[in-house]
């Protein structure tokens, strides 16, 4: 496989989470959601994106697909941050 086709699978393959953490958004919403599961799956599905983004943006340097793919990755960490913030608060 080239390093082109790799590079464009894995920009693809970082861009599923956010798709994937849009759609958990609108699926787990209610009183009786589990939060610390939204929370794991955000952090992992994230986490996974940024590195997809970045070994993708090491292979083939495409800036724009590589900031658009870590600000919505960087998004849902920040979202999943201050979710385990205000769990942690209203614990106490």
């Amino acid at each position: 496989m080239k390093k082109t086709q790799l590079s464009t699978i894995l920009y693809v393959c970082s861009l599923i989470p956010v798709i994937a953490n849009i759609m958990i958004y609108y699926v787990y919403r209610g009183p009786t959601i589990d939060i610390y599961f939204v929370i794991l799956t955000y952090g992992v599905l994230a986490a996974l994106g940024i590195a997809s983004a970045s070994v993708s943006w090491y292979l083939k340097k495409r800036h724009l697909l590589f900031i658009f793919s870590l600000l919505g990755n960087g998004f849902f960490v920040v979202i999943a941050a201050l979710l385990l913030l205000g769990m942690g608060i209203s614990e106490s």
